[in-house]
């Protein structure tokens, strides 16, 4: 500036008026500049976009998604908008609609690729609707998840960029499935009411393991588990049902006896018994040898059960107020079995061992 001037002044007839047009010209270009610089300050607006489609979908047929793209905030107009959405594995084009302020470009119908839509500007407040239709392979194996996801982006600062993207999936499912699901259901189950009174107890047990080829809808079991099961054996049936309602089924016996006598020397020796209707059973050495339904007397805490047949000899006695019986089991008539001796039925552990009954 200062070399500037001092030429001027050399040179021209006024170079103090010369330098301060000098002046003012640098000043000119300089508010020019910041002039541009503001204008070109990038405007800040959050957008979200969220994307919707069906949960399932059956091969060789279309699957229909819902793109919404919003500024629900601003807190200013957003720049150059651009909406992503890339076809998932395993499908094609088939159509798609937009609102006219956006301009979309698609792979051609019946190929793989991604959509790409842009805008110039959303204003805050603004929301746009999009539809995109794609055609599911009829090859897609039945059970694979289609998953599908949608971008939002603009030129300028995003200031929540977690609602930028959004996903939907879908299961899809064989066009003609026949084929029924697998279900094993658990072993059956022996349990103990607890008393010469009790007619029936709570059961809990686990759940039966269902699988399919293309995908479960439900596992129900009838009694649920958590009922109130009366002595006696009831049948439980689970059905596993997909989701082309083919069902499968399978059952599993509950069995509630009144009690259980565990020998004090040997484990293995248990007879479960049911006061209300004779019935029994007898392991030997951690093996059911005998099942039954014997003869049912008692005075007061103190029962007897008795079964004499040709095969076998029977007898249970049981002390509830003392909490301690004693069985033996002879089979055949006159050869011994095994015997039971125990001094308190509260603390046997191994009563619900003795499942499986043998006639």
């Amino acid at each position: 500036m200062k070399s500037i001037c001092s030429t001027l002044e050399q040179e021209l007839v006024s170079p103090r008026a010369a330098c301060r047009g000098v002046g003012l010209l640098v000043t000119l270009f300089a508010m020019f500049f910041l002039g541009l610089a503001s204008t070109a300050r990038a405007q800040t607006a959050d957008l979200t976009i969220s994307k919707s489609g069906p949960a399932t979908v059956t091969a060789g047929t279309n699957i229909t998604y819902t793109v919404t793209v919003a500024s629900p905030a601003g807190p200013q107009a957003s720049e150059q908008a651009t909406l992503t959405d890339a076809l998932p594995p395993g499908t094609s084009f088939v159509s798609e609609t937009h609102d006219a302020a956006w301009s979309c470009t698609t792979p051609g119908v019946g190929l793989a690729g991604a959509i790409t839509c842009t805008t110039g500007v959303i204003q805050p407040g603004q929301s746009f609707s999009f539809t995109f239709v794609f055609d599911v392979g009829s090859n897609v194996a039945c059970g694979t998840i289609l998953t599908n996801t949608a971008t939002i982006s603009h030129t300028g600062p995003d200031p929540n960029l977690s609602n930028n993207t959004s996903s939907t999936s879908a299961t899809v499912m064989s066009a003609v499935d026949t084929t029924p699901p697998s279900i094993t259901c658990p072993a059956n189950i022996t349990v103990t009411s607890g008393g010469a009174g009790a007619t029936g107890t709570v059961v809990t047990y686990p759940a039966p393991q269902a699988s399919d080829n293309c995908s479960l809808m439900s596992v129900v079991c009838t009694p649920l588990s958590g009922s109130t099961f009366s002595s006696g054996t009831t049948t439980v049936t689970c059905t596993a049902t997909d989701t082309a309602g083919n069902p499968a089924t399978c059952s599993f016996s509950v069995t509630v006896f009144s009690g259980c006598l565990q020998d004090d020397s040997n484990a293995g020796n248990v007879v479960l018994f049911n006061l209300s209707t004779g019935e029994y059973r007898f392991c030997c050495g951690g093996v059911v040898s005998a099942s039954g339904i014997g003869t049912v007397s008692g005075v007061g805490s103190t029962f007897t059960i008795q079964h004499y047949s040709g095969d076998r000899r029977v007898l249970i006695k049981v002390d509830f107020a003392a909490k301690r019986g004693t069985a033996s089991l002879q089979k055949p008539p006159g050869t011994l079995k095994c015997t039971i001796t125990d001094r308190d039925i509260t603390n046997n552990t191994a009563c619900a061992n003795c499942v499986a009954p043998v006639n």
